[in-house]
């Protein structure tokens, strides 16, 4: 098993359940976090990272899109936790970009993400956790990877979408 790059790229509000994940993992040395966004919970995120025996916690505030995406297709997994979404931009960027992902159990990501990530209660340090342990296998991310590009693909791609609106015009 290897070391594995964690990205968030986040409002840093309470709802995003982000102090879950640096609680989770805090004592796993193979795990290196880029916090990206910034917010009110930014100052109590920085203690939690301050207090944590983790020293591979990173937090960027105020990147370009063009630094966020790079960071994105740089690491292993994008994690998106929040007890509360809309449709994210960041989950159908990770999914562009072939990103296996760990995402909370929400109708959202379900409908967004559908069989590209490991879905989790947000609330459950144990759960992010273990789905942490389980996404350093190769071939578990390989396959989330593989679901991600097919589903960007099959649902999200833009020139059907747009043929999809320039039919329904027509029509």
């Amino acid at each position: 098993l290897q070391k594995v790059k964690l990205i968030t790229l986040s409002r840093l509000v309470k709802w995003k359940n982000i102090d879950k994940l640096i609680k989770a993992v805090s004592d796993l040395k193979y795990v290196k976090l880029y916090i990206i966004g910034n917010g009110p919970e930014e100052n109590y995120l920085n203690e939690l990272v301050s207090k944590s025996k983790n020293r591979n916690i990173k937090f960027y505030n105020n990147l370009s899109r063009e630094e966020c995406l790079d960071y994105l297709e740089k690491s292993d997994c994008f994690v998106q936790i929040s007890s509360y979404e809309g449709m994210s931009f960041s989950v159908l960027e990770s999914m562009k970009l072939g990103k296996a992902m760990i995402l909370s159990s929400i109708d959202p990501n379900f409908e967004t993400a559908k069989n590209s990530a490991i879905y989790i209660n947000p609330y459950s340090i144990k759960e992010i956790k273990s789905s942490i342990e389980i996404i350093r296998f190769n071939k578990i991310r390989s396959n989330l990877q593989n679901n991600s590009i097919k589903n960007s693909n099959k649902y999200y791609s833009k020139e059907k979408s747009l043929q999809k609106y320039l039919d329904f015009l027509l029509n």
